[in-house]
């Protein structure tokens, strides 16, 4: 289908039509005294832009991953659907930032403090600021006076001691519009409407960070480039000739306070801004005004104002005895890397498939092998977390995900992650590789592929270790991370917990036969040893107690190591060939979770010379390369390989025997 350039620009035309309203102050009393809740204050309103996309509650104790990773406490946690598809491990964070904008919004101390984002680099600060302000973009239009370059509330045209009796027929809270006009409306509403707010020109507005309609953003300076009309605009010095002193027509209200009036202040690095720079903060979070440039009065500033930066420089502004007043006035929010290696995966996800969109040269998206997140997660993960006198980090990074490891090896002493949590302390999470640093070498190793087609966690773990190497490090450091976190722990865990499978199961496709004839034989003697009878020997014809021998052959590879252990797993698989005979389904090993492991481990263990059938080297007969093609057959259509990273990683696989053990 061709699409004309009129068929776009009409496109173009159309998303631009939505057409504001735009009356008089009557008219807008009219419509508040119908619908209320469109006089809100700013906590308010972004309160409302954030929860009118829903919240889930969730019951940890309902929850079995949860419950392990909140220690084994049932506790309530919400859930804000505006963040849910774009955050992942700062639920906690999210909760004490809304519970922070709910006091706000109802007139609490909150209303007059600065919510304060502190955290590593990368941990989400900055991009959840900025998703805040997408809440406000997405909120319906706010009501203001026309003209006025700081939007405010038309209520403020009612005289003050006049407002409780508004608020009692308009059913609104004085509360929801404190403040007085600025100076530019006060003069307008002088000298053009001689005081009569009646017909006062009251428009619709949308929250824009482009235009700055309830959207500011003070950028950080320093003693050479400051000048606190960053903050509260400045004077027009052409103009001030040209009307009369203290005129507010000479005013530009171009600053971060004017600009995020009704809505939100985005206070980037705060602490690098010289301290003179930051004093209007002060009277606008404790009194609600700032001094306006000039000789002009104090306006009036009702908004949410959100600073952010890395702990360092924050401890480092809270010790400074300047900021005192300041630092009070703050509600430190804590961001930590995420300590769940599933959330590190999703976060990686989101920034290199959805968001970076890696594509070849060709311009067709590049290829993620299996296991390439999976692998800059771990590594990632274990860069954040302390090391534990109680268990390896390994298995401290699986319980921390909530995984069931105790459950995985009868052996295993249970671990209480409470325990985990009190031995690494508070610190835990505020250092550590950001998934930045998992990214770049992500898009460095699909930068050396050909064609930058696919990208393998072989790969990635070359670039990573090379990026360890050239990270300025203590020696000490850098070689614990490339070998015993890197190539030590993330390697093995690759091989053996990814990689294996996935070869597992393509080597079970190839050896179909073999697989199926173990499953029945081992199936025949099951039944018959749970039955007390007999089985027939295939060759001879002769009954014969089942073998135990052959059992154990079978069960020991996955734990099972003792009679009651034996009877139990037998039992169990007596009952699945029971109800899937019942439901007329098909009896195979690859529908039993545990039995699949079995014949798998078993398999490997009977098949003499594996590297001919995963090295295509090794391959010496057509049988041999019939194998071989079954096994890629399931690698790709199965586990998502392409041809490119399969030959790759079968070769690393063979390269460091991963089934000879």
């Amino acid at each position: 289908m061709t699409v004309h350039f009129d068929d776009l620009l009409a496109e173009v035309r159309h998303s631009n039509t939505e057409v504001l309203w735009r009356g008089t102050f009557r008219e807008y009393y009219e419509r508040v005294k119908q619908d209320p809740s469109i006089v809100q204050n700013a906590h308010q309103r972004l309160y409302n832009a954030i929860t009118r996309h829903g919240i889930e509650e969730v019951d940890t104790s309902s929850d079995k991953r949860l419950f392990r990773i909140y220690g084994g406490r049932a506790r309530k946690i919400l859930r804000y659907n505006f963040f849910e598809p774009e955050f992942y491990g700062l639920d906690l964070a999210i909760m004490r930032i809304m519970e922070f904008l709910k006091a706000a919004a109802s007139g609490g101390e909150e209303s007059r403090q600065i919510l304060y984002f502190v955290g590593p680099v990368g941990s989400g600060k900055t991009s959840l600021l900025d998703h805040m302000k997408l809440a406000l973009e997405m909120a319906p239009p706010f009501y203001a006076l026309e003209g006025c370059p700081v939007h405010e509330e038309p209520l403020h045209l009612v005289p003050k001691d006049l407002r409780r009796r508004w608020s009692d027929v308009l059913g609104v809270a004085a509360s929801n519009y404190q403040g007085h006009l600025c100076p530019v409306c006060k003069q307008r509403l002088r000298d053009e409407f001689h005081g009569e707010f009646a017909d006062y020109p009251v428009i619709q507005r949308r929250f824009s960070g482009d235009e700055g309609v309830g959207i500011g953003i003070l950028p950080p300076s320093d003693e050479n480039s400051m000048d606190v009309s960053l903050l509260i605009g400045r004077e027009n010095l052409g103009l001030i000739g040209k009307y009369p002193e203290n005129d507010a027509r000479v005013l530009e209200f171009d600053g971060a306070l004017n600009r995020g009036n009704r809505g939100i202040v985005d206070l980037y690095e705060l602490n690098k801004n010289p301290v003179p720079l930051l004093l209007p903060l002060l009277s606008a979070t404790q009194e609600k005004r700032y001094r306006a440039p000039g000789q002009h009065p104090m306006i009036y500033f009702d908004g949410v104002l959100v600073a952010h930066s890395n702990e360092t420089e924050f401890e480092r502004f809270k010790t400074d005895k300047r900021n005192e007043a300041l630092v009070d006035r703050m509600v430190p929010i804590k961001f930590r890397y995420s300590r769940q290696v599933s959330d590190i995966r999703r976060i990686l996800e989101k920034v290199v498939v959805r968001d970076a969109s890696f594509t070849a040269t060709d311009g067709t998206p590049a290829h993620l092998a299996p296991g390439t997140l999976d692998v800059c997660a771990l590594f990632t993960e274990l860069t954040i977390l302390h090391d534990s006198n109680k268990v390896d980090l390994l298995t401290k990074v699986k319980l921390y995900d909530g995984q069931d490891v105790a459950e995985q090896s009868a052996t295993e002493k249970p671990v209480d992650i409470r325990e985990l949590f009190e031995e690494a302390g508070s610190k835990e999470g505020l250092d550590g590789f950001s998934t930045r640093f998992a990214t770049k070498a992500m898009g460095a190793a699909l930068a050396r592929t050909p064609d930058c087609r696919c990208v393998t966690p072989v790969q990635v773990m070359e670039v990573l270790s090379e990026f360890i190497h050239d990270y300025d490090l203590p020696p000490e450091q850098r070689e614990h991370l490339d070998d015993t976190v890197l190539k030590g722990i993330v390697r093995r865990w690759y091989l053996r917990e990814v990689l294996r499978e996935h070869i597992a199961m393509g080597f079970i496709h190839a050896y179909e036969e073999s697989a199926e004839q173990m499953w029945q034989e081992y199936l025949e003697h099951v039944l018959a040893y749970n039955m007390r009878e007999q089985v027939r020997d295939a060759k001879t014809h002769e009954l014969e107690e089942p073998s135990e021998d052959l059992m154990s052959a079978m069960e020991r590879p996955i734990g099972i190591r003792n009679k009651a252990q034996a009877d139990e797993f037998r039992s169990q698989i007596a009952s699945f060939v029971a109800r899937r005979r019942q439901h007329g389904q098909t009896i195979s090993f690859k529908e039993h979770e545990r039995i699949r492991e079995a014949v798998k481990r078993r398999l490997f263990s009977s098949v003499s010379d594996y590297t001919r059938v995963i090295s295509r080297g090794a391959i010496k007969t057509a049988d041999d390369q019939e194998r071989y093609d079954r096994m890629v057959e399931t690698m790709v259509h199965d586990h998502g390989y392409c041809p490119v990273c399969v030959d790759v990683v079968l070769r690393f696989a063979h390269n460091h025997n991963l089934f000879q053990e």
